[in-house]
């Protein structure tokens, strides 16, 4: 099929462009090249430019729109391909547009048997402008099973759209696994929320990646993620650039920025890059801003840089929240990262890592060969920060706490320890604390403390690089092991 079809705004509440559907036996296995969707829902209605139905349709060079993008009246759901039950659907070279809706546009929405579809080779999938208190989709997996891949740019809006909220990519279901790689996911231009990336439930893996929850400099959210991991939503992030994007906050609400989110969940996060948010209006004290938040997480935690973003307000490069929602102590652990926040004398409290746990709680979680670094001096700061008295790490060994102008670990919200002070603590030993002498990326130098100062417990195999550890017979403290 190659030719051109389009849907007309007046009949039907449903409308689409083009049905493919299986009816008999056999699976129904068309293969569509070129040609330009679209459908004109009429208000309230719902447009599909192409449903795919219990069927493995092959889509290439396809471009397709669930409705217009700038039509008033607006439909209430705006769908570029709907996908249900689609197992080895394959898309190419393709772009897939929702289109305007007051409820929900969706560029790309699957659900059941997704098991082999894949979409890749330069496809494009965007959301579109939701005027209700709706959401806004680039890719949307809602309930499906199977493992499916993506290689794909999935943007939760359209050209200067706005929406309430805005996902980049969004998976759901404990049996819908899909595997993303060399991606670029985007939340949105402006939202009060925004995602590039939501997994809940679902054991997604993201490797070798782009995701910003904002698209540029001018774009910004009242809540902002560059992933969230709910639920036990998310198996693997690896070898990301992943960025919360800009936070603006209302004067109704206090926003929240954070790089990834992970509450009641537990993936691993090994090799990414990982910056809290921006600031470019201001924020009031009461938001949340962090490259990292762990909430009830067993997660493993390696070789990632964590930057904790310029904004002024008070903020964290990694929050862990040990305790879940009852009596359990949870235990993430930290092994060979590289954490910098920048203070200033103006700003409010920068920390590198904070750690909560309410209640009477045993010591739980690890931080082994970690680089906690304050990158600029001036203002409250503090490389480790309890807030109170059950936030005892279990483990804390060969980390490098560097913030000469503030507090190297703030004990149960009560107490600044001097480095002797920290090495006396239950569970520490080894620790230092010295300039630990990186470039502009998060190398080591040659003449660096943390050269061959590490311990070998929980320490992985290789660094962010690939390189091996270690490197000397003995493993550098960071997320880089030097090769000499």
């Amino acid at each position: 099929m190659t030719d051109r079809v389009v849907g007309t705004p007046q009949m039907p509440q449903i409308l689409y462009g083009l049905h493919v559907r299986q009816t008999g036996s056999s699976p129904a296995s068309p293969t569509i090249i070129g040609g330009e969707y679209r459908t004109f829902p009429s208000a309230g209605g719902t447009g599909i430019a192409i449903f795919i139905e219990g069927a493995s349709a092959t889509l290439t060079n396809v471009v397709a729109y669930g409705a217009p993008t700038d039509a008033y009246p607006y439909a209430a759901t705006a769908v570029g391909v709907r996908c249900a039950g689609c197992a080895g659907t394959t898309i190419s070279a393709s772009g897939i547009v929702g289109g305007s809706a007051t409820t929900m546009s969706v560029g790309m929405w699957a659900s059941g048997d997704v098991t082999g579809l894949s979409a890749g080779d330069m496809t494009f999938f965007w959301g579109g402008s939701v005027s209700g208190p709706g959401t806004s989709y680039g890719t949307l997996l809602d309930g499906c099973t199977g493992t499916s891949t993506w290689s794909v740019a999935s943007l939760g809006f359209f050209h200067d759209t706005v929406a309430s909220n805005s996902v980049g990519f969004s998976a759901s279901g404990v049996s819908c696994r899909p595997i993303v790689t060399a991606s670029y996911l985007v939340g949105c231009e402006l939202a009060g929320y925004c995602a590039a990336l939501q997994c809940t439930g679902a054991p997604c893996t993201v490797t070798d990646s782009t995701l910003d929850a904002t698209f540029d400099a001018s774009a910004c959210a009242v809540n902002s993620y560059g992933a969230r991991c709910l639920e036990g939503g998310c198996a693997l992030l690896a070898r990301n650039t992943i960025s919360a994007g800009n936070v603006y906050e209302s004067h109704l609400e206090p926003g929240e920025g954070i790089g990834v989110d992970v509450e009641g969940a537990s993936p691993t996060l090994d090799a990414n890059v990982i910056d809290g948010p921006s600031c470019p209006s201001g924020v009031f004290g009461s938001s949340t801003l962090a490259a990292l938040q762990l909430r009830g997480s067993l997660s493993l935690m390696t070789n990632n840089l964590l930057r904790g973003g310029p904004c002024p307000a008070a903020s964290e490069v990694v929050r862990v929240i040990k305790k879940s929602n009852g009596a359990d102590v949870l235990a993430p652990m930290l092994e060979n990262n590289t954490l910098e926040y920048s203070p200033c004398p103006t700003c409010g409290a920068h920390s590198g890592l904070f750690v909560r746990s309410p209640g009477d709680t045993a010591p739980g979680g690890s931080a082994r060969n970690n680089i906690i670094h304050a990158t600029t001096p001036g203002g409250p700061s503090f490389a480790i920060f309890e807030a109170d008295a059950s936030s005892d790490l279990a483990a804390l060994e060969n980390n490098d706490l560097h913030d000469p102008t503030g507090v190297l670990y703030y004990d149960g919200g009560t107490t600044a320890l001097t480095l002797a002070d920290v090495n006396a603590l239950p569970g520490a030993a080894g620790n230092i604390s010295a300039d630990p002498l990186l470039d502009t990326t998060g190398h080591l130098a040659a003449a660096s403390p943390c050269r061959n100062a590490g311990t070998a417990t929980g320490a992985p195999a290789t660094d962010r690089d690939g390189d091996s550890r270690p490197q000397e017979g003995a493993f550098d403290i960071g997320a880089d092991e030097l090769v000499p």
